[in-house]
């Protein structure tokens, strides 16, 4: 059964019924689905125009609320009785653009007289929608009471992370789960103006903005410890005399949008909601990156006003704003849209990013700032002073020059040299082998050897943990007017950076090279003289490839036959370009074993993505065409092998940033310059921000590390932290 409002022409909203009488409200934005038996309870709320592809077509995508939301919530004699328990009459109305839906339901029960009447409209171009509850006191007596509402936000099997905020206009507790699961917090507000916003794993969410009765306000929101990150949240007015023939309403309105990070205050105007972002920390006269962003619940045209403001540790705030740029804006509902700037600060002390956001008439629809930032914080102590050390932290260096002998003895005395197994026979035939094939690795097992009071037999025994990434990440080809770049986040499912560092090894014979390093200085990503520049991801592939790649690996190595040692330094220190780094993969007589996928480009703009499970290997070759990485998920062969595996979310989250770096890309007509990987990399832009803090992607992804790699200067950028907290240090090559 269905009915629709009508008279609309293109603009119209849709009203479907179903068999067990819910009722849909859809437009060309969001869908909204009320049921009248649980008191007009919203029980699923869409965002339509939302990022989808078939990997999560059935776990959410475009889902901004299900459950039941904004149920009415009333207070008699200290029994709270929610509304969601009570049916109601449903009457369905059209005109100006909207649909209008009104449930009645009868409360005498609780009061004589006392009903409750629930208004929901939906504008044709509106990504939300606005409520208005009155309650009515029909009897003959005066009636005490309090009113409020109650949501539920149910658990879902795909929903792995969950933002939220609540509270008022002065103060709001942000909380996210599953970090948060089995937490329960209640407080008075210090208004009467309250928002609840929640958001999920594809940043997709809605904002819940309500004019409650002049009253304190008690609110609360708990988050019930089970699969599926459930939400509550509940707010009650204070006790209201209502006289006979009275009522008292209550107006609310809900945006639903895409995008958005985060919501940390009650919006100046109608949900038009305005956010700021900036590097934690810089110099005086160092351009900075900086990003406006804002959401409208309607199409619109608006001016975004951009601005720069120093506060000294002494003489405080400067009295005017610098203006630094603004940008027109054709925004489109729900969708945020963020615009980039480069602010410079001009003195030391506490730098603010201020936006500003106006229609079409000049008038100012919202503002907002940013996170302030630490400008020369040297000196600074105390809070100041924990964001300057950690925007200054380098990572640990090793460096090592001269001869392989003598990089052997450098690197041995570092104390994290492979140690070899028990003597065998076996390490004359390694040693020999190597020497004919490996000779640098070779010479570094002779230097190495009286330094570990070894022979150079025994330490050709020694193996290196097979090179693997560790965690997630990303690497992403990009090219553009300083040659091509290598642009690798790092990511852990916390916020560590322990094993990180840098290795430098400068020889007399073949490539000088310098990498980030994960665990030990055998293996990590980098770049060397010639370009030739790496960076990996961990592999999510299928059972099946896994099992065949272990038992490959292992019938290898069973029959005496040997891997590339230290094949990530061997690689950089031998090959000159993607065409070389490939056939030092697949030497038929000791293959790179590595697990992970990992990105190659060298200096002509040549690239492949390898995909490996041991030696057994998918090398993919880059075609000129869009998107170009190595991340979390890997590509069937022919054969079957090497078909994405079950980790649905890394695989999720890897899609998700491919296509917003493609928008980045297309927008600068495929000219990405250094500059510009730089605020990429810094982007928290949502869905698929480069620069990622665990609980806003499917994955629950921290980066910990951003490396960039210049394949035409061979220099490397390096972050020991996320490079929103922490600064890119650059490191050289001899000339």
């Amino acid at each position: 059964m269905s009915f629709a409002a009508t008279g609309f022409g293109a603009e119209s909203v849709e009203v479907r019924k179903d068999e067990a009488g819910v009722v849909t409200l859809r437009n060309t934005v969001v869908s909204v689905s009320v049921d009248p038996k649980q008191g007009g309870a919203v029980t699923a709320m869409r965002y339509l125009p939302a990022i989808s592809f078939p990997l999560i077509e059935d776990k959410g995508a475009g889902v901004a609320g299900s459950g039941r939301f904004f149920t009415g919530l009333v207070l008699v004699d200290a029994k709270a009785t929610s509304l969601s328990t009570r049916a109601g009459k449903i009457e369905v109305a059209e005109g100006n653009n909207a649909a209008r839906l009104a449930i009645s339901v009868d409360l005498s029960d609780l009061v004589p007289g006392l009903s409750l009447r629930r208004e929901l409209s939906l504008g044709a171009d509106e990504s939300g929608f606005r409520l208005k509850e009155t309650y009515t006191n029909g009897g003959a007596a005066a009636v005490k009471l309090r009113v409020g509402s109650e949501s539920y936000q149910q658990p879902e099997p795909w929903r792995k992370t969950l933002r939220t905020w609540a509270g008022d206009a002065g103060r709001h507790y942000w909380q996210f789960t599953p970090y948060h699961a089995g937490r329960e917090k209640s407080w008075t507000t210090n208004s009467s103006s309250l928002f609840w916003r929640a958001v999920g794993q594809y940043a997709v969410g809605f904002g819940y903005y309500v004019k409650a009765p002049e009253t304190p306000v008690e609110m609360s929101t708990s988050f019930p410890k089970e699969t599926g990150n459930p939400a509550e949240m509940r707010w009650l007015s204070g006790e209201i005399e209502l006289p006979a023939g009275k009522s008292v309403t209550v107006e609310s309105a809900v945006l639903i949008d895409e995008g958005g990070r985060g919501d940390e205050s009650y919006p100046a105007s109608d949900r038009v909601i305005v956010r700021g972002d900036l590097r934690r920390a810089g110099h005086v006269g160092e351009p900075m990156i900086g990003f406006g962003s804002v959401v409208s619940p309607v199409s619109r045209k608006v001016k975004m006003v951009l601005s720069q403001r120093h506060r000294d540790w002494k003489t405080g705030f400067e009295k005017e704003a610098e203006k630094i740029a603004e940008y027109d804006l054709d925004l489109h509902a729900g969708k945020w849209q963020f615009c980039k700037v480069e602010p410079t600060p001009g003195k030391k002390g506490i730098f603010y990013l201020e936006i500003e956001v106006l229609d079409e008439a000049g008038k100012r629809l919202a503002s907002g700032t940013a996170p302030r930032s630490l400008i020369d914080g040297q000196d600074a102590t105390g809070e100041f002073g924990g964001v300057w050390k950690r925007w200054s932290r380098k990572l640990p260096e090793v460096t090592a020059n001269g001869s392989w002998e003598e990089i052997g003895r450098h690197l041995a005395s570092t104390g994290k040299f492979p140690r070899p197994r028990k003597p065998s026979p076996r390490g004359a035939e390694d040693l020999k082998f190597y020497e004919e094939c490996f000779p640098y690795y070779a010479k570094m097992l002779q230097g190495a050897a009286p330094i570990l009071k070894t022979t150079p037999e025994n330490l050709a025994l020694a193996e290196a943990p097979d090179s693997q990434a560790g965690s997630a990440c990303m690497g992403v080809l990009l090219d553009g007017p300083d040659g091509p770049i290598n642009a690798y986040s790092k990511e852990r499912s916390g916020s560590s950076v322990r094993g990180m560092g840098y290795l430098k090894i400068v020889p007399d014979e073949g490539y000088p090279l310098h990498m980030y390093t994960l665990g030990g200085w055998w293996f990590g990503y980098g770049v060397n003289s010639e370009g030739l520049c790496t960076s990996g991801a961990t592999i999510n592939c299928d059972d099946a490839t896994d099992k065949a790649g272990q038992r490959k690996t292992a019938e290898w190595g069973a029959a005496g036959k040997r891997v590339a040692p230290i094949g990530t330094v061997m690689m950089l220190a031998t090959c000159k370009d993607v065409e070389e780094a490939i056939a030092f993969i697949e030497n038929p007589e000791a293959p790179f074993s590595f697990t992970g996928n990992m990105l190659l480009v060298d200096r002509q703009g040549n690239a492949a993505v390898l995909e490996s499970v041991g030696i057994l290997h998918n090398i993919r070759r880059y075609d000129g065409k869009g998107v170009f990485s190595g991340t979390n998920y890997s590509h069937a062969r022919p054969d079957g092998l090497f078909a994405p595996g079950s980790n649905w979310g890394w695989h999720a989250n890897g899609l998700f940033r491919e296509k917003f770096v493609g928008d980045i890309m297309d927008s600068l007509n495929g000219q990405v310059s250094l500059k510009d990987a730089f605020w990429i990399m810094e982007t928290h832009f949502l869905p698929g921000g480069m620069c990622q803090h665990g609980f806003e992607n499917p994955a629950g992804l921290v980066s910990t590390c951003s490396c960039i790699a210049v394949s035409r200067t061979s220099e490397l950028f390096i972050t020991n932290g996320p490079p929103c907290t922490v600064h890119y240090e650059r490191y050289r090559l001899p000339e």
